[in-house]
């Protein structure tokens, strides 16, 4: 790396704390990325652009400190917010101390020539566009690390991000909510897998403390909350919600005697919820019981701190925050959250969610949700993270790894807690997370009817074009047939839950509206082009295995073939100039595929049996590698990327 400065005193540059199993095997995937970044042919146009997903709590930034260390390059560290650098500036400190540590925000600008910085992406974003240029310090980075990446899914940080940085330096997105909408998932702008570990994965591998969950329903009437850009109305939600039913119910909740020595977050939509609870607290908390601190973006740096500090010796046990808690901020102590936010966000539930799932010896975390009637769509519920399969749960039911299920199952029945003796608010000792009791009458095998269930949703289409994947699991369908969200039908359906298959499958119901919704969309990214990719690359398969027949496409293809192919969709037959359009796109696979290099080409034969060869899995593939299956899954999904990238600049009215 031409611009690669190595740290000055290396001798100092280890950490010096050691890692736990699972973030040892992340390193260990991201060191063999290193030597792979820097063993592959120089081409001028390849960023090394990768990312390493894994849940909240799971220690990120630990990770990145200990690459940091090891590799001693020049490192840059993005962040959302001002808070967040503090906090990641001072834990860089205190696990690097040889390792000069700067920062860049507001007016706090103290850069470092040979060490690593931390800054926000909003001022990087102001810097290069007033002078597509950054400070020297920020752009000598050879190793950048994009904390909280779905933050960085816009074009302007985008743009930063990859004309910024000098062209060999590697970026690296950290992040626990990889797809932010249906349009803007991660892997469409940084292509290269290090290593994933998913929510339900998480849970399994006990990296996160169990998890118990109640939902507490209040007699307020939510009907007239309006949706706004895919959630509820922030103003209108929260006002309904800082009624006197829900501060009762929140106090109650709070003082309980299973609560009462357990360290807590409440977390608030708006900074005015939030400041009337925290008064409302303090003026009816039991007696000596510490006052409740509450933290808002507009909290004096200082102020803050301190509040944090004595939350972690106790002398405070109460916060009462907005989001600005939810995102970076971590204690293991903290084990019970109220949650008077309900929302349809799946970044601000997990991040949220996850607060009191800092693993802790073996404590267990408590989440109590209180929701209002008659929302226009249930909120998310912990649970929904984690993909659990029932229709229904219990409040109170252990959300863990398999082995801490079975154990309880062996205890005696756990006291349940008793309905709030509080006018308006009961206890849902049964909620239902994503269907009615009873088990659907609907026919899987009959469109008609698919069609009627889906139709019971008004938003299932937006302007004529059918909505988005990310957007149709959380839409709530109510029908005699089927009651329950969208996530539930594809799978009660078997649908693959991928957007190739989402598509694939609605455009055998809706052909025109998901061909519209496709060539809508077709200009954004790559990404989004790709939904049809799976069908071209079934006629390529053909043609490296030396088939004649390679112009014929596998039955289960050719119907949403035809309905997202434009033309296609209209014409029984293609054109003379089609078909010739479609041969000489055949030829350029060969070309584009041979130009891959070799571990990519022999990754993707044996993974999609290529040319006769046995399909084998990402394990079976990792063993002849030595490599973990995480790796060998981001160079296959890098090799991908690659040809379908080539497609496009081979064949531009792909995306016309």
């Amino acid at each position: 790396m031409n611009k690669a400065v190595a740290m000055e005193n290396q001798t100092t540059a280890s950490p010096v704390y050691t890692l736990r199993d699972t973030q040892t095997t992340v390193f260990n995937d991201f060191a063999a990325y290193l030597l792979e970044v820097a063993t592959r042919p120089s081409r001028n146009d390849e960023l090394s652009m990768s990312r390493i997903i894994l849940p909240p709590r799971t220690g990120k930034t630990v990770i990145a400190a200990h690459c940091i260390g090891t590799t001693a390059l020049c490192s840059l560290f993005i962040v959302p917010t001002r808070t967040l650098v503090d906090q990641v500036a001072e834990e860089f400190r205190a696990r690097l101390p040889g390792i000069p540590v700067g920062t860049y925000y507001g007016e706090e600008k103290k850069l470092v020539d040979h060490g690593v910085n931390v800054t926000t992406y909003n001022i990087l974003q102001q810097q290069w566009k007033a002078q597509e240029c950054l400070p020297r310090q920020v752009r000598n980075a050879a190793l950048i690390f994009a904390d909280e990446a779905h933050h960085s899914m816009t074009k302007p940080r985008l743009t930063m991000l990859r004309e910024g940085f000098d062209p060999k330096a590697i970026r690296v997105a950290l992040t626990a909510t990889p797809d932010y909408d249906d349009e803007r998932k991660l892997a469409g702008f940084f292509p290269e897998l290090i290593h994933e570990i998913t929510l339900p994965e998480a849970v399994q591998l006990e990296l996160v403390a169990p998890l118990r969950v109640w939902v507490y329903e209040v007699d307020e009437d939510a009907s007239m909350v309006t949706m706004v850009a895919g959630d509820y109305h922030e103003e209108t939600i929260s006002r309904l919600m800082s009624s006197a039913p829900f501060f009762e119910a929140t106090k109650t909740i709070r003082y309980s005697p299973e609560n009462l020595f357990k360290q807590a977050l409440i977390c608030c939509r708006t900074r005015q919820q939030a400041y009337d609870l925290h008064k409302y607290l303090l003026q009816h908390r039991p007696a000596d019981t510490p006052k409740p601190q509450l933290i808002l973006s507009t909290t004096d740096k200082n102020e803050r701190q301190d509040i944090l500090r004595k939350y972690e010796i106790g002398w405070v046990d109460t916060i009462v925050s907005v989001a600005v808690l939810t995102e970076g901020w971590s204690s293991p102590k903290c084990k019970l959250l109220i949650d008077l936010s309900p929302s349809l966000s799946l970044v601000r539930a997990t991040q949220k969610f996850f607060r009191p799932m800092t693993k802790y010896e073996e404590r267990e975390a408590s989440v109590y949700i209180l929701v209002p009637t008659n929302l226009p769509q249930p909120p998310i519920l912990p649970m929904e993270l984690f993909h659990w399969s029932e229709e229904t749960y219990e409040s109170g039911t252990l959300v863990a790894s398999a082995k801490r299920q079975k154990h309880e199952a062996s205890l005696p029945s756990l006291k349940r807690h008793r309905i709030t003796p509080i006018e308006k608010v009961r206890l849902k000792s049964r909620v239902l997370v994503c269907a009615r009791f009873e088990k659907p009458a609907l026919d899987p095998k009959d469109a008609d009817q698919i069609r009627q269930v889906m139709g019971s949703n008004s938003n299932l289409f937006e302007d004529g074009r059918l909505c988005g994947l990310q957007r149709f699991r959380w839409l709530l369908f109510s029908h005699l047939l089927f009651s329950g969200r969208g996530e539930q039908l594809l799978r009660y359906l078997k649908v693959t839950s991928s957007r190739e298959g989402y598509i694939a499958y609605m455009a055998r119901l809706f052909p025109e509206e998901a061909a519209s919704r496709f060539f809508y969309y077709s200009d954004r990214t790559v990404e989004d082009v790709a939904a049809c990719q799976k069908e071209l690359l079934a006629f390529e398969t053909k043609l490296l295995e030396g088939s004649d027949k390679f112009g014929e496409v596998n039955p289960d293809y050719e119907y949403s073939y035809k309905a997202l192919a434009g033309p296609l969709a209209r014409e029984p037959e293609p054109t003379p100039e089609e078909a010739l359009h479609q041969k000489e796109l055949r030829l350029t696979f060969p070309s584009l595929f041979f130009a891959l290099r070799p571990i990519e080409q022999d990754i993707l034969i044996r993974r999609f049996g290529l040319g006769g060869e046995e399909e084998q899995t990402l394990k079976k593939v990792g063993d002849c590698y030595n490599l973990s299956r995480e790796r060998i899954r981001g160079i296959e999904s890098q090799a991908l990327f690659k040809l379908r990238r080539g497609l496009l600049m081979r064949d531009p009215d792909l995306i016309e």
